[in-house]
């Protein structure tokens, strides 16, 4: 129970945009609690937020010990490698990923963005062009899947095919105008605790620490 409290505050930590104080309680929760995977990925997301990009790989590392060639760890562990100019190692991530995943999951059009991304920023383009079309089928009514070819195909000297995208991705946008289809899936319910007051946020920080008072 106290490992889940440790857990929790961080999580309400990090959205009240206090990383470091997220750090510490999801540090201490993992021990506490080393199979809950969420912890491992927050905690990552924390320490690259923080500019620790080490400490961010060297979580993620340890849950890929923990669980396994777990494909989230893998899709992290691209993100991650991804945003410090190391595209290759990306790949790597992105495509173990990929292989346990198949085309079967409902968010796989997200890894094969994220390839795509990584493929074109070593100049691979036939290989991102690939990623990006698999992107865009498994997903045809997500205009950033649209979007992302546009911009490579224009990129690649290609403008009609380039603005048929751009059109595409653009009628998306007009048929749902109140539902952005560029924005990510709300698959964890984040969207929804962020609406959660940040008085009672911060009651809940007070609760937390009472509780484990002695427990830590």
């Amino acid at each position: 129970a106290h490992a889940a409290a440790h857990g929790l505050l961080g999580s309400v930590l990090h959205r009240l945009g206090d990383v470091a104080g997220a750090a510490a309680a999801l540090t201490t929760a993992i021990p506490l609690q080393p199979d809950h995977l969420p912890a491992y990925l927050e905690l990552a997301a924390c320490e690259r937020a923080l500019g620790h990009a080490d400490r961010a790989e060297a979580t993620l590392r340890r849950a890929l010990a923990q669980f396994g060639e777990h494909p989230v760890v893998l899709a992290h562990l691209g993100i991650l490698f991804a945003s410090t100019a190391r595209p290759v190692d990306a790949i790597d991530a992105y495509r173990r990923a990929l292989a346990i995943t198949g085309d079967a999951d409902d968010d796989v059009h997200f890894l094969h963005a994220g390839l795509a991304a990584a493929y074109k920023a070593t100049r691979s383009f036939a290989e991102a062009e690939a990623h990006y079309r698999r992107a865009a089928a498994l997903k045809p009514n997500l205009g950033q899947a649209h979007h992302n070819l546009g911009m490579l195909l224009r990129e690649l000297g290609r403008p009609q095919e380039a603005m048929a995208c751009f059109a595409t991705a653009t009628r998306l946008k007009r048929a749902a105008p109140f539902f952005d289809p560029t924005a990510a899936a709300d698959h964890d319910g984040s969207a929804a605790f962020t609406m959660t007051s940040k008085t009672k946020l911060e009651h809940d920080i007070d609760h937390f620490r009472i509780a484990n008072i002695g427990h830590v």
